[in-house]
């Protein structure tokens, strides 16, 4: 029987759009915090006031993974058993 192991995964970000989302999220939390320093005398706008922050950063960064790529490209060492050579495969994400 042949069977094949996975040795390694290596998985490539991209930088620029995975700091982008998470700046733009920090900053949202900073904001959400600042309206709820304004907002601490009535709980129920405190509470929609941080579900309005943390559905805006949840549409952010949904779209920014459905319009960008984050992940450049997967590379998987895999062998076999019996021969014990190491086969590298790079899959671009497109």
């Amino acid at each position: 029987m042949n069977n094949i192991h996975v040795k390694d995964v290596e998985i490539t970000l991209n930088t620029k759009i995975f700091l982008a989302m998470l700046t733009f999220s920090g900053i949202l939390i900073i904001l959400g915090v600042i309206s709820s320093y304004y907002l601490k005398g009535s709980l129920i706008a405190l509470t929609c006031s941080w579900i309005i922050w943390i559905t805006a950063i949840i549409i952010f960064n949904y779209l920014m993974v459905q319009r960008h790529r984050i992940v450049k490209d997967i590379k998987i060492e895999f062998s076999t058993e019996e021969e014990e050579e190491k086969v590298y495969t790079v899959m671009k994400i497109e």
